[in-house]
């Protein structure tokens, strides 16, 4: 922190003495008052803290996402406009599944993936979670013809990572 002091001016009016608004409690002239502000580099370092925290979930369901997508193609080579529907419309079916399975009408209880104290877990729990759910991705594009991998590809994505990742916000909840 950097500090910044300000003093009081004891500005005298015409006849020399000195405003009672330059006066403290008892008619003598207020202390030096010290002011503290953050520092550039520390509320940089703090904005960029709440941006990763805040980043957390969408970035790694962003990566796990397009991860997903890519073993797909790999699989299957590049799907058409039914099949990328398919895809969606199995990650949609993922996520009502989730929401219709999970006490419908609860609070979010506002929890960033990034917030935990011990984030070195968090970062574990993030490092299972895209893997964990790529390669159910990948059983699916191996195992399953294309009408029926890219729906369940983009289901597992949703399931999968969302359902890894509850677990570092469960843990956060618990304490």
């Amino acid at each position: 922190m950097t500090a910044r002091y300000r003093t009081v001016r004891q500005a005298a009016s015409a006849s020399g003495h000195r405003r009672a608004s330059d006066r403290g409690a008892r008619g003598k002239t207020s202390p030096i008052t010290r002011v503290s502000t953050p520092s550039l580099p520390r509320l940089y370092r703090a904005g960029v803290r709440s941006a990763v925290r805040g980043a957390g979930l969408p970035y790694g369901y962003t990566v796990t996402m397009w991860c997903s997508g890519q073993v797909l193609i790999h699989f299957e080579g590049t799907p058409g406009l039914a099949l990328v529907g398919l895809f969606a419309a199995g990650a949609l079916a993922g996520y009502a599944l989730l929401q219709l399975t999970l006490a419908p009408g609860a609070e979010a209880d506002g929890q960033d993936l990034g917030a935990s104290a011990n984030w070195a877990r968090g970062g574990c729990i993030q490092v299972a979670a895209v893997p964990g759910t790529v390669a159910a991705v990948a059983a699916a594009g191996a195992l399953l013809r294309p009408g029926g991998s890219w729906p369940f590809g983009g289901a597992a994505t949703v399931l999968g990572y969302l359902g890894i990742t509850g677990i570092e916000l469960a843990l956060q909840a618990r304490g």
